[in-house]
């Protein structure tokens, strides 16, 4: 099962790894996010996948008979409703490698665009922002406060937090 880096919001600023991805082991080779896919999604907006050609293509993500692009180019190509770009990259641990090298290797960024009309992107994010609002509201309304009030409560009741324990739920 491959790992997933995933990234929320418009804007893509929380990213959460399982490992990190520089984490070097105590034989100094570079370990954490190398060797697997990696997925990040942008809500209504992209996805990024980055990983070898055999994953993407295991994922389903490349099309039949595909040409692979050569050395450092870009492809890009359209599916009626995805617009998906291909480049090679380096891998994630491989900063110092130059990029000459990054194109001749195997590691792969696919971002893949779905195809909206202007009115229906503006639509997206009004709407990202009406569900914000939406939010707001309910944590000020009294079914909000009464929430907050439960959470506290429980979080200074100490036989629910011996049962939290004792189920493996972090406190």
């Amino acid at each position: 099962m491959a790992r997933k880096r995933i990234s929320t919001g418009m804007d893509g600023c929380t990213n959460l790894p399982f490992l990190p991805p520089n984490e070097v082991a105590s034989d100094g080779v570079a370990t954490g996010l190398h060797g697997d896919l990696l997925v990040e999604i942008y809500p209504r907006a992209s996805v990024v996948w980055e990983g070898t050609g055999t994953q993407l293509v295991a994922e389903g993500l490349i099309p039949d008979r595909f040409n692979w692009p050569v050395g450092a180019a870009r492809t890009c190509w359209f599916d009626g409703r995805f617009e998906s770009n291909l480049w090679r990259v380096r891998p994630p641990g491989m900063e110092g490698m130059r990029s000459t090298d990054a194109a001749q290797g195997d590691w792969w960024r696919l971002v893949r665009y779905q195809i909206l009309p202007i009115r229906r992107l503006h639509d997206a994010r009004l709407y990202a922002r009406q569900c914000e609002i939406e939010h707001e509201r309910w944590r000020n309304s009294a079914a909000g406060r009464r929430m907050r009030e439960r959470h506290c409560a429980s979080q200074c009741d100490a036989e629910f937090q011996i049962f939290k324990q004792a189920l493996g739920i972090p406190a």
